[in-house]
């Protein structure tokens, strides 16, 4: 209402600090702050149905833990230190991998253990692995459980460092610290590598256990090209929340 050519918009006397402006279409009021606190950090807003409240995020979703860019000035990208008692499971996410020069490379993974991650475990891996290659024309599958394997294979096909070649894989690994019990480690592995041509695409699948020992606490891994080739592309580790 204009009064004395002032708005007269009949607003309430302030009330209690942190008080909130609400209208119910005929009135203006000071009401408590429907929000809760903000809590602990990385909390997420969520209803109880009648209240607002701050609680922690749903398990499930992954967690950064680390990233390595190789700008083909290394032979390897070494993850210290990564798996502990903060999460199950891990996830590592390979992409625009290549070597940086010379000759044709296979992406191959070593684990680690140990305080700094510095013992390199070089035997008893055992794998299965679906894969198909557009390019030959080949299709497969293979089979070395024989735990006699000195890595775990990212890639199928092997690839030269041309430009438009590139190779992407998503590793997953299943409780590397023994958090859940004694038990050999299993892993998984889908990756492609795509050629000079658009439809030139090699992909691999594959199941993968260590059996180097069961109750080792596993802390990181090594990430290499065949025949000690340098290394482009980044490489990040992601660890899955518990709760």
């Amino acid at each position: 209402m204009l009064k004395d050519g002032i708005f007269d918009i009949n607003l309430p006397q302030p009330s209690t600090s942190g008080n909130l402006l609400t209208s119910d279409g005929l009135a203006w009021a000071s009401e408590a702050n429907p929000l809760p606190a903000h809590g602990t950090s990385g909390n997420v807003l969520t209803s109880t149905g009648s209240a607002w409240a701050s609680q922690a995020a749903g398990g499930g979703a992954w967690d950064l833990i680390s990233t390595t860019v190789a700008t083909g000035s290394g032979s390897l990208i070494t993850f210290a230190d990564q798996f502990s008692t903060t999460y199950d499971n891990y996830q590592a996410v390979g992409t625009c991998m290549r070597p940086a020069s010379g000759g044709i490379g296979y992406l191959y993974m070593r684990l680690l253990s140990g305080s700094g991650s510095t013992t390199v475990h070089v035997n008893d891996y055992a794998y299965v692995n679906n894969y198909s290659n557009t390019q030959s024309g080949g299709t497969g599958y293979r089979q070395h459980t024989s735990n006699s394997f000195s890595y775990f294979p990212l890639s199928s096909e092997g690839q030269t460092s041309d430009q438009y070649y590139t190779q992407s894989f998503i590793l997953d690994f299943f409780d590397p610290y023994r958090n859940l019990g004694i038990m050999h480690l299993n892993m998984q592995s889908q990756g492609m590598v795509t050629r000079s041509s658009s439809m030139s695409v090699a992909f691999s699948d594959t199941r993968a256990r260590w059996n180097g020992g069961a109750s080792v606490n596993l802390t990181g891994f090594d990430v290499f090209y065949s025949g000690g080739a340098n290394i482009e592309g980044r490489v990040s580790v992601f660890g899955q929340k518990k709760s």
